[in-house]
């Protein structure tokens, strides 16, 4: 995020990347993940409200998940709008069920939640991102219909329920992940030290592009 990050380009031709702060990152506890961590975009639905059991490294892959649909797409999955937040989550993620409702620790909640997602159905996230991609990034539509895992993955990340969310083990062996033809901008390296280089510079060329 922009406000995260210092670019120093006086000192390194290629813009120098310095991280200024993780936001609300924390290190996961084995009893005390369940406050709430304010309104998010990004956030996994368990950290936005009051929950009865401890959250995990799960919450990750959902934000990993929204982070994708950014990156295709140039635009935020969800509303920024912090009361618009959670209705865009329902709204495109469909009825929450039974089951973490349950997991509400507050009245006000779960009745909220029940009412606001009651029959809603889950939207095609493929389709949303062909409407958004399109004239963005580069990316076609004919890009987006090859990615036959794409639809598998957001639909196993953006889950509501975290027991049918996938793990970060595997998330990271998902054929989307490992067969993806979605073009790249730039010529992957072979060293690591070139790689970071060449990520940095690709960086570096869109934050020029767009001043």
């Amino acid at each position: 995020h922009p406000d995260n990050m210092c670019i120093n380009s006086a000192s390194d031709k290629l813009g120098k990347l310095t991280l200024l702060g993780f936001g609300k990152a924390r290190v996961l506890a084995d009893d005390n993940n369940t406050c709430r961590r304010g309104k998010n975009p990004y956030m996994a639905l368990e950290m936005q409200i009051e929950w009865t059991e401890t959250y995990d490294e799960k919450v990750d892959i959902w934000s990993m998940s929204t982070i994708l649909c950014e990156l295709l797409t140039g635009v935020p999955l969800f509303d920024h709008n912090e009361r618009n937040v959670l209705k865009a989550m329902i709204r495109f993620c469909g009825e929450v069920d039974v089951a973490v409702i349950n997991k509400m620790a507050r009245k006000e909640d779960r009745e909220c939640f029940t009412k606001e997602s009651k029959d809603l159905e889950r939207f095609d996230f493929v389709h949303l991102i062909k409407q958004r991609a399109y004239g963005r990034r580069g990316i076609t539509d004919e890009d987006i219909g090859k990615e036959l895992h794409l639809k598998d993955f957001i639909d196993r990340t953006l889950q509501f329920n975290p027991r049918r969310r996938m793990s970060a083990h595997l998330a990271v062996g998902h054929p989307f992940l490992t067969n993806s033809v979605i073009p790249i901008e730039f010529p992957l390296p072979t060293q690591e030290d070139d790689g970071i280089d060449a990520c940095r510079k690709c960086i570096w060329d869109v934050i020029k592009g767009s001043r």
